[in-house]
């Protein structure tokens, strides 16, 4: 079957290319592969090559719901010159030559980010593929020559590097350079994180430590008080902005959260530290809603990894598109209570 030439499927730089649909009516019928072939519609026999020149150039195919025929690959082959290659069911088939035979690629070392392969048979110049999806974060740096330069897209989604070899064996590292910024920053969480429990533990050992009260032996030093330098801590209780203070920090503390996270967040924000102003008993969902919104996302994580099992892959945090809003909304409700005790009004010193 050989459908007529159509010029409603494909467009290359905006402009209709015509092409003709050709392949058995069962495989059209059960969504099986046809083959697309350039068409020309003034001369049916004549087979027209693509002329693209130097540049970007933008190869677009149609809605199917709205043609009938939805194209899901393009595969274009031309020679080093820039002539137009023969073409049979999606392959190169005009090389009219045997290519060199393909050095050999052993895998020493697979590891999460970071893999070792060493190549012999390296006689001419190959292309060494690596089945990742293309990134400028993969790195191949050949072991004691250097770094093959930033990777090709290969294969419509893979990293490909052009490999002038200088010696017929050797070993080359593939890495994913973007790591070490992640165990960086690992690194620097742990650091905070010990801090943060140094803080605790050293200031609740100052507070158990017993105070010395000197006791005056002149009767004249009777009227001498003594008082902590530190004005005393306010309570988790309510906070009372006073002045200026009670419309800048619900804005500002909403605009923070607005570009940190999304409008509607720093919307929330104003509305609760403003209502707190005349509702006290508000704050209470700034306190409370950050641990409740963690502990929601780490169950919600936990049930769907133990229903759908899904496996290590680099793409497993995307896989749990709530658990981000959650974790993101009680870092801004937790900076906002945070931002509202700072500028609120002293708390009065008591007496004594």
């Amino acid at each position: 079957m050989a459908s007529a030439c159509r010029t409603d499927l494909l467009t290359i730089d905006g402009q209709p290319f015509p092409v003709r649909i050709a392949g058995a009516s069962a495989h059209a019928a059960d969504v099986s592969a046809l083959s697309v072939t350039p068409c020309d519609p003034r001369v049916p026999g004549r087979v027209p090559t693509i002329h693209l020149g130097a540049g970007d150039h933008i190869v677009r195919t149609s809605d199917g719901l709205v043609t009938g025929l939805q194209i899901d690959r393009l595969a274009l082959g031309s020679a080093a010159g820039g002539a137009a290659l023969a073409m049979h069911d999606g392959r190169v088939t005009g090389l009219g030559q045997t290519p060199a035979p393909a050095p050999r690629v052993t895998v020493v070392h697979d590891g999460a980010t970071r893999m070792r392969v060493h190549v012999t048979g390296a006689d001419a110049p190959f292309w060494l593929v690596l089945g990742e999806s293309q990134s400028n974060g993969w790195r191949a740096t050949v072991a004691h020559e250097g770094s093959l330069g930033r990777s090709q897209l290969v294969d419509g989604y893979a990293n490909g590097w052009l490999v002038q070899p200088k010696q017929s064996a050797f070993d080359v590292v593939l890495e994913w350079t973007p790591q070490r910024r992640v165990w960086t920053a690992i690194w620097i969480s742990l650091a905070a994180a010990l801090a943060c429990i140094g803080i605790v533990v050293v200031s609740y050992v100052r507070r158990r430590a017993p105070a010395t009260v000197g006791v005056p032996d002149d009767a004249g030093d009777a009227r001498t008080r003594l008082e902590w330098p530190i004005p005393p801590r306010r309570a988790r209780g309510p906070i009372a902005l006073h002045g200026r203070a009670r419309v800048v920090v619900p804005i500002l503390a909403g605009l923070v959260a607005a570009l940190v996270f999304a409008p509607w967040a720093g919307v929330l924000v104003v509305v609760l530290l403003a209502a707190m102003q005349w509702r006290p008993r508000v704050r209470a969902v700034l306190v409370l809603a950050p641990p409740l919104l963690l502990a929601l996302a780490g169950v919600y994580i936990l049930y769907l990894q133990h229903h759908f099992r899904f496996p290590p892959l680099f793409e497993w945090p995307t896989l749990f598109p709530y658990a981000r809003p959650l974790a993101w909304l009680a870092v801004v409700l937790l900076a906002a209570d945070v931002l509202a005790e700072r500028f609120a009004a002293p708390a009065d010193a008591p007496d004594g």
